[in-house]
């Protein structure tokens, strides 16, 4: 499946001594038609709805490992823990 060959491609630019960097970052949508965004907590305490994007980075070269994005109402250590798995 796509997600299959995505997991692959990005589980090849892990090395083996390598060690990873996890942020979780959210943008905000106003659209009708995006079905992960959801009300979830932000910094700013604004109600819309927004999408979560969990990154995982490489932590000796700067690029992205795993970009998984989750809905907007998952907090924090719930998509770590989901990325993890």
């Amino acid at each position: 499946s796509d997600h299959d060959a995505q997991y692959r491609f990005f589980r090849s630019l892990i090395n083996r001594d390598d060690f990873l960097l996890f942020d979780l970052s959210s943008i905000f949508s106003r659209s009708q038609n995006v079905n992960l965004a959801e009300k979830g907590y932000n910094h700013e305490h604004r109600n819309v709805d927004e999408i979560g994007f969990a990154m995982i980075f490489s932590g000796k070269r700067p690029l992205p490992v795993i970009l998984d994005p989750i809905p907007g109402s998952a907090r924090d250590m719930k998509a770590y823990d989901s990325i993890v798995e």
